[in-house]
């Protein structure tokens, strides 16, 4: 859905025009793997938070997710092109909520000795942040789509802008086309 409403917007047939001029496929990988990342954050959470399983996984993929988060972020912001550096501090904002929610998460399921606090099963407060860490981890996930149909629209439209003149302009398609 995020996809459509992004492809069927004003700003997708105004903005990409005025930064066609700007190379961003260096952000493409990073993209494509912040994705992968997340998808894999995903089916960790998931085991954890519905068997119990892969806490420390699901911890050190999310330390993944929120350092390329954070390095994608600040790479959209160094591209000069305002269409992607709105969703690129939208992707840092998200993940440092993200990062304080997962915190709060770890502390109400497994408790902290150090403060004093017993985590409490079903506790409404363990509801709340645990389904917000869930929430947040969609809208990351969104953002980053988002942000990857950006750079790969912008990236085509350069592509298109720099091939020289007589030359078809690259479509991944075999010379001759489809036969």
């Amino acid at each position: 859905m995020c996809g459509v409403a992004l492809v069927t917007s004003r700003s997708w047939f105004s903005e990409p025009e005025r930064f066609k001029d700007r190379d961003v496929g260096h952000l493409k990988p990073v993209c494509m793997l912040l994705l992968g990342l997340i998808c894999a954050q995903y089916v960790l959470g998931g085991l954890l938070r519905h068997e119990g399983r892969a806490l420390y996984e699901h911890i050190g993929f999310g330390a993944l997710v929120a350092v390329m988060s954070l390095a994608l972020g600040v790479l959209a912001q160094r591209t000069g092109v305002r269409w992607l550096r709105r969703p690129g501090w939208l992707l840092i904002a998200l993940v440092v909520i993200q990062f304080s929610l997962g915190v709060s998460a770890f502390v109400t399921k497994f408790g902290w000795a150090q403060g004093g606090y017993v985590a409490v099963y079903g506790s409404m407060t363990q509801i709340v942040i645990r389904t917000s860490h869930t929430i947040v981890g969609m809208l990351l996930f969104v953002t980053s789509v988002n942000m990857a149909v950006r750079v790969f629209w912008l990236d085509r439209l350069h592509l298109a802008e720099t091939v020289p003149q007589g030359r078809p302009a690259p479509t991944g398609l075999p010379q001759g086309g489809l036969s």
